[in-house]
């Protein structure tokens, strides 16, 4: 997810930032749900 924030800030062209910030948005939930698999143990 935070690959895609940053690359998100890097990019020049707003296209290409709403796309990388979607791409974020869309890999949160994955990370919440990781996340909460690592803590169970």
């Amino acid at each position: 997810m935070d690959f895609y924030l940053i690359a998100a800030d890097r990019a020049s062209q707003q296209i290409v930032q709403e796309a990388f910030r979607r791409a974020a948005a869309d890999e949160q939930p994955h990370a919440v749900w990781f996340l909460s698999f690592l803590m169970r143990t």
